[in-house]
């Protein structure tokens, strides 16, 4: 931990273990003091000190964190403490591999407003308190509240009964139908529309398909993300998974990893909305942020729904939110125990659904939006062979079991895409 003084210059961290060549980087206190100014509404108040810390990523975009703590004091003797948590985006990353994402879109969302506290509905927090980018514009610090304690509550950290992660899951949903439903309005439309940066759902639905193609021998669509790199590992998981499937299935499979047309073209169709993009459980909390959290929101409405890490902020069918959520579920639960059903049948999407009528949502046929669900699933899926293949080549049962149940929704969207 680096204690610093006042504010008003760069300070070097120690830093964590790196690459060689890398350089420390360096702390803009300048930045933290513009945003402590902003976020009080009081142009004198003061950073007392800093105390900073790196934070352990436990994720793949491998942006490096640090909380910082520190004390303040402001006009008429206001004062007080606060945590932060600081993030260094560089290009390079997951993101630029996976989605040719080669900008810092929470620093460009942050710029843009699509991020800030009157953007979002109520009942729904978003930690990003400032950014700054690089003068280049492909790197950003970027400044959130500490969401750890809200993280905790929807969190492979912290498993859950099933029957209590299902509960939990079905308040997340409600969450992210407030948030689809609000950016579905024209008005809001228009914004999304001024914002050519944000990921598309193509850009996510062809996720990973060059690195299949490229595992298959085949040509490799122009235009694509690298994906991640061959290697003999992801070769053979490849292999595993493809003779796992049921024979009249393995062609239907080869064709779909690498041309993702047909399901882009199912999906094109549907309403699009502000997509979170990465609804994994390590993104998703439950509770408010900030002085007097406890009693902030709306008890009419739950506990807040918390999404940090907007990194593949895109837009796109709500069902790619909802799908990846839906199908990370048992990552949440106490594995000592069986999945619970909702796993494998409609009831979380239907949910969803319900709220999301209920809140005014575009779309209004349930067969539809079903479909759309297996569709995303299917396309989350594609993201999960190299897992699906080491799980098949180690044999690990229970796991596999689970797989088997999921899969028949899956491959029955695949079949429904190529006869």
């Amino acid at each position: 931990m680096s204690r610093l003084g006042p504010a008003g210059a760069e300070w070097r961290l120690a830093p964590p273990p790196r690459t060689a060549g890398s350089e420390d980087e360096r702390i803009p206190t300048d930045l933290l003091q513009a945003v402590l100014r902003e976020h009080l509404d009081d142009p004198t108040a003061v950073l007392i000190g800093l105390e900073l810390a790196p934070v352990p990523v436990d994720g793949y975009s491998g942006n490096r964190l640090y909380r910082v703590r520190f004390d303040w004091a402001g006009a008429a003797g206001r004062h007080g403490t606060a945590t932060w948590v600081v993030k260094r985006w560089l290009p390079g990353g997951h993101a630029e591999r996976l989605l040719g994402v080669d900008r810092p879109l929470e620093a460009l969302a942050c710029e843009a407003g699509l991020l800030r506290p009157d953007a979002v509905p109520p009942g729904l927090s978003v930690p990003m308190l400032g950014a700054r980018r690089d003068p280049d514009g492909r790197a950003a610090w970027i400044v959130m509240e500490d969401a750890s304690e809200a993280l905790q509550r929807y969190s492979r950290d912290a498993p859950l009964h099933p029957t209590e992660a299902v509960a939990r899951a079905a308040q997340v949903l409600d969450g992210l139908a407030r948030l689809h439903v609000w950016w579905e309005h024209p008005e809001r439309q228009a914004r999304l529309g001024a914002c050519p940066w944000l990921v598309p759902m193509e850009r996510v639905l062809w996720c990973e398909a060059a690195s299949f193609a490229g595992l298959l021998g085949r040509a490799v669509p122009a235009g694509l993300a690298p994906g991640s790199a061959p290697s003999e590992e992801s070769r053979a998981d490849l292999a595993a998974f493809l003779a796992w499937l049921p024979a009249g299935d393995r062609a239907r499979f080869e064709s779909l990893l690498t041309r993702r047309e047909p399901l882009v073209d199912a999906l094109r169709a549907l309403p699009r909305t502000l997509l979170h993009g990465d609804t994994d459980d390590r993104n998703v909390g439950l509770g408010a942020l900030g002085p007097g959290a406890a009693s902030a929101h709306d008890e009419a409405l739950g506990p807040d729904l918390v999404l940090i890490d907007w990194e593949w902020i895109g837009h796109g069918p709500p069902a790619l939110d909802v799908a990846r959520l839906w199908a990370t579920l048992p990552a949440v639960c106490d594995h000592t125990l069986p999945p619970p059903e909702e796993t494998f049948t409609f009831d979380l999407p239907d949910h969803y659904f319900d709220r999301y009528r209920s809140y005014g949502g575009v779309l209004t046929d349930r067969v539809t939006w079903r479909r759309a669900c297996t569709l995303a699933m299917l396309g989350h899926g594609f993201g999960q062979i190299g897992f699906f293949g080491a799980m098949i080549r180690h044999d690990v049962k229970p796991v596999l079991a689970n797989i088997a149940r999921q899969f028949e929704m899956i491959a029955g969207a695949a079949r429904s895409l190529i006869v």
